[in-house]
């Protein structure tokens, strides 16, 4: 049986992935798994080396074939030239929150699927079965979240953080501001006045 822990991921559905923790059960159940799905680029920086030290278990360990990164099929956007700790908490892959584009997701399922068929040949064609299912599911709503979206082309947006790069990119909206200007740096009180 694979173990891929999705019954409990490491964090949920609009929590920060910077401020996850390392926590026992999520030690205990890596220390089981056959594979570690994580999004990569640094996001999980602050508690997955943790966790794979923890665990001790080299099917999921950095460079093993138990070790699947998403943002390693994806082109990177936001890579930056230089890094200086003075700009905050920089990701020098690029901008980790690829998932905000729905193209990427289709990349990144395809990738993911190859992967649980080299892990475990022998159910290889339902992995593949799945994902066409999928894609076909995926590639239909794609077509109307674009036709519904296309009014966005070109809004000037103010984001928060700069997590919606990639959605962004793929709508064509215009940043003109983010609110914390240094990543992972909460903004100042002056900060959103100078915004507006």
């Amino acid at each position: 049986d694979m173990c891929v822990g999705s019954s409990s991921p490491a964090t949920a559905v609009g929590q920060d992935p910077h401020q996850s923790r390392a926590r026992t059960s999520l030690i205990a159940r890596a220390r089981r798994a056959d594979i570690l799905v994580c999004t990569g680029a640094s996001l999980e920086i602050g508690w997955l080396p943790q966790v794979l030290r923890q665990a001790a278990n080299r099917n999921i360990a950095d460079g093993q074939s138990g070790h699947f990164e998403a943002t390693s099929f994806v082109t990177m956007l936001e890579v930056p030239t230089s890094l200086d700790r003075s700009q905050g908490d920089v990701h020098a892959p690029g901008n980790p929150h690829v998932q905000t584009n729905p193209n990427n997701i289709a990349i990144i399922a395809r990738a993911l699927a190859q992967r649980f068929a080299e892990l475990d040949p022998a159910n290889g064609e339902v992995y593949q079965a799945r994902l066409a299912d999928f894609l076909q599911r995926w590639e239909t709503a794609l077509l109307r979240w674009e036709a519904e979206a296309a009014p966005l082309h070109g809004v000037p947006v103010v984001t928060q953080h700069q997590s919606w790069v990639y959605l962004e990119d793929w709508l064509g909206l215009d940043r003109v501001a983010v609110l914390d200007s240094q990543a992972g740096v909460p903004p100042s009180t002056g900060q959103p006045a100078d915004v507006v």
